[in-house]
């Protein structure tokens, strides 16, 4: 049965946030791979540097799972993103082809579309949520979307 997200525990939407990041770097791996294949090396190289940061942002959440609960064991939270929660959380990539990805700046605004979409989502999970300490995670993790969208605003303005 799947739970509303306000009924997660924080150890759930910690292991939820786990899954996303690992997620997001699968998902800009396979467009690195995808763009690499159709020699565009340089959008190929910005995919797999924003995978990569992914996945530090995966290793971040499994350090402070293990803080919170000690060893990490990942387990599937069956949450129910239905309504406004599931536009949030898809893929801004999803159904793109080559030609969308026109200049290879595009790719940083549209990953900046994204973390801005996560961030929305935790900011609005955490008005949601019924207990404080979820409260303080969701909002925990909505700054760390928006760090990410720093880097990626940081990336942008040093290629205008």
């Amino acid at each position: 049965m799947k739970s509303k997200i306000q009924n997660l525990s924080p150890q759930e939407v910690l292991q939820l946030a786990i899954s996303i990041e690992r997620s997001n770097y699968l998902s800009l791996k396979t467009f690195s791979q995808f763009f690499e294949g159709q020699n565009e090396l340089d959008i190929a190289l910005r995919f797999t540097e924003m995978a990569n940061e992914e996945l530090e942002h995966e290793a971040i959440l499994k350090r402070r799972y293990v803080e919170m609960f000690g060893e990490y064991q990942p387990e599937a939270v069956n949450v129910d993103l239905d309504g406004p929660e599931r536009e949030l959380m898809l893929n801004v990539f999803k159904g793109k082809d080559a030609a969308f990805f026109d200049r290879a700046r595009k790719v940083y605004e549209l990953a900046l579309i994204g973390e801005n979409r996560a961030r929305e989502f935790y900011q609005e999970a955490a008005t949601l949520a019924g207990q404080e300490p979820l409260k303080l995670l969701f909002n925990q993790l909505a700054v760390m979307e928006d760090n990410h969208g720093a880097w990626l605003e940081k990336k942008l303005s040093q290629n205008e």
